[in-house]
């Protein structure tokens, strides 16, 4: 069963076994609340190892290349043992730009799929090849996607509360803790929820 809590903490303060990282699965890269996450957790390390740690997770994201919508498991950093990687979210580029309903659509149909992953088991990444170790993931911490770049706060909850709806409707069993500290995003998402029948309150 998918249990959903909603919370107004930051997401490096959350006890999950993961943190998804929304990528563009063909240029992944460090970004949004997820990569502010990451480096937060980080703030307790001298300089040289913070910048160390960051380059190899920018290493191991340099390596894996996921199709739309597919998720893969890389090596933690931080308090996460793991990161679930998921193509997520597209950037533009010269030869491809994306509307913010495109974007949205992206975001619903990939987060099902990276928490089906997450709950089912996926083979740990290392330098973009998979390993003999098989990943299985409890609980994930989830932040909002795309808000800093082209998507409205409301259209990124409505499209990640869509996303949840699926994974609960397939039977996807997972704890999720979806942080919110953006102003307004707690109460957007607490309604959204609420409508769709993951939270009562």
């Amino acid at each position: 069963m998918l249990t959903l809590r909603l919370t107004a903490e930051p997401a490096e303060t959350i006890d999950a076994d993961t943190l998804l990282l929304p990528v563009d699965g063909q240029r992944p890269a460090l970004g949004g609340g997820a990569a502010r996450a990451i480096r937060a957790s980080l703030s307790a390390l001298p300089s040289g190892e913070r910048l160390e740690e960051l380059r190899l997770v920018d290493d191991e994201l340099a390596a894996l290349r996921l199709s739309p919508h597919d998720a893969g498991i890389i090596v933690g950093v931080g308090r996460w043992e793991h990161l679930l990687v998921s193509a997520a979210y597209p950037h533009n580029a010269a030869d491809r730009i994306h509307s913010p309903e495109a974007c949205a659509s992206m975001m619903r149909t990939a987060l099902p799929r990276a928490l089906t992953v997450a709950a089912t088991g996926r083979p740990l990444h290392l330098d973009g090849r998979p390993t003999d170790q098989t990943v299985r993931i409890a609980r994930v911490a989830l932040t909002l996607i795309g808000t800093a770049y082209r998507v409205s706060l409301r259209r990124s909850v409505a499209a990640l509360v869509g996303g949840l709806v699926e994974a609960r409707d397939a039977g996807v069993g997972l704890d999720v803790v979806w942080s919110l500290p953006m102003e307004g995003a707690l109460d957007a998402a607490r309604e959204e929820a609420r409508r769709a029948g993951l939270t009562r309150s």
